[in-house]
């Protein structure tokens, strides 16, 4: 127990627990919270559900206005959802503290401005400086010089010096060449040449290796090696003779005359192999659609793959899904694509939502089953327009 105090708190506390009977309560985790029945119950939790007139469901908690978790009244106490991110609005923070507190917010705001722009007084921004140096229009770096004449005054005593204009890059020396210069008056070529045989040789490079082609017979591919092309090379690893004619495997299915892909099978026997554990038929389902890797059954619709339970929710409804809705598959059977089976959710806010912003928002684009939930009651009997 003063363990835990130490931890979140800094401080061990009395010896006794701080949940006594007198019903002053305890404070964990910045909330109040009391002993009831056994169990630590927390004081704002109790509060809305007296509010509200009933207990809270498991999706809803107790938001806090003001971000105080011990600030318990009720006009700081506000019903999120669950899946609604903690914390507060800006908003509705600094409309608090305006209300709150407006004389602290104000000096606050103040003290935050810089004097100067509190006091009225405009400061113009300060221009750099330009090197002294005649006809030098670089800024300064130290003493009133830039950095180039701050460093010849350094070394050599005085600013003065050759103008270091850009440079136009020098070319080999060698007659016909006008590569750019690496060392010794000469391009990278003959620079090497020189190392390699003591003599520059002519402007021209030397090709060694011209391309050539393959030594087989009739194959006009480019080498590769050995003497023949990439594909005849292959094939002599393979087999010992490049020029051997390799005969045309199938696939293994009955009636399948399609080119062998992997493991005995075509393509798009593979695949079928791959993703249900059979290879199928030899022919092509078309209209029976495939299963993907989230076991979904999905179609091809003008070369789109579509999911099958989005098909049948549309023709049932007689439109598109907007992005917002999605289909629930009942008894949990992704394959169970039956009309009795589908129903139509929604997520307007993928982290959550108040209860009177989704009223609102399904008043706003549900009208029409809105209306139908609302001509019957939950007995089953209609209500009196």
């Amino acid at each position: 127990m003063h363990l835990q105090r130490l931890r979140k708190h800094g401080v061990v506390g009395p010896a006794e627990s701080l949940v006594r009977a007198s019903g002053t309560g305890s404070v964990a985790g910045g909330y109040l919270s009391f002993a009831a029945g056994g169990a630590a119950q927390l004081e704002h939790r109790i509060v809305m559900a007296r509010l509200i007139g009933r207990p809270l469901r498991a999706n809803e908690h107790v938001h806090h206005r003001n971000g105080n978790g011990l600030d318990n009244r009720p006009r700081n106490l506000e019903l999120w959802t669950r899946s609604h991110p903690n914390g507060q609005r800006v908003d509705d923070l600094i409309a608090w503290a305006l209300e709150a507190h407006p004389a602290l917010v104000r000096r606050a705001h103040l003290d935050a401005k810089p004097r100067d722009q509190a006091a009225g007084i405009v400061i113009e921004r300060r221009r750099p400086s330009i090197c002294c140096v005649e006809a030098c229009g670089k800024t300064t770096r130290a003493k009133g010089l830039c950095g180039m004449h701050y460093e010849r005054q350094r070394r050599t005593g005085t600013t003065d010096g050759p103008d270091r204009g850009r440079r136009t890059p020098a070319t080999c020396s060698v007659e016909g060449c006008d590569r750019a210069l690496r060392a010794k008056g000469l391009c990278s070529m003959h620079y090497d040449r020189v190392r390699n045989h003591g003599n520059a040789g002519s402007a021209d490079p030397i090709l060694r290796y011209l391309p050539r082609e393959c030594g087989v017979a009739g194959c006009s591919e480019r080498h590769f090696g050995k003497g023949w092309c990439g594909r005849h090379y292959k094939r002599w690893l393979a087999h010992g003779d490049p020029a051997i004619t390799l005969l045309r495997s199938v696939c293994s299915v009955e009636g399948c005359d399609r080119d062998h892909r992997a493991h005995g099978y075509c393509s798009m026997h593979v695949q079928r192999w791959r993703a249900n554990g059979i290879p199928g038929a030899a022919e092509h389902c078309y209209g029976a659609g495939s299963i993907d890797s989230d076991g979904y059954r999905v179609h091809s619709v003008n070369g789109r793959k579509v999911l099958e339970h989005r098909l049948v929710m549309e023709g049932l409804l007689g439109r598109s899904l907007r992005a917002s809705e999605q289909v629930h598959h009942r008894n949990g059977d992704r394959l169970d694509n039956h009309p009795e089976n589908l129903e139509l959710w929604v997520r307007p806010q993928p982290a959550g939502q108040r209860v009177s912003d989704l009223v609102a928002w399904l008043t706003s684009q549900y009208p029409r089953e809105l209306g139908e939930a609302l001509a019957t009651t939950s007995a089953g009997e209609p209500i009196a327009a």
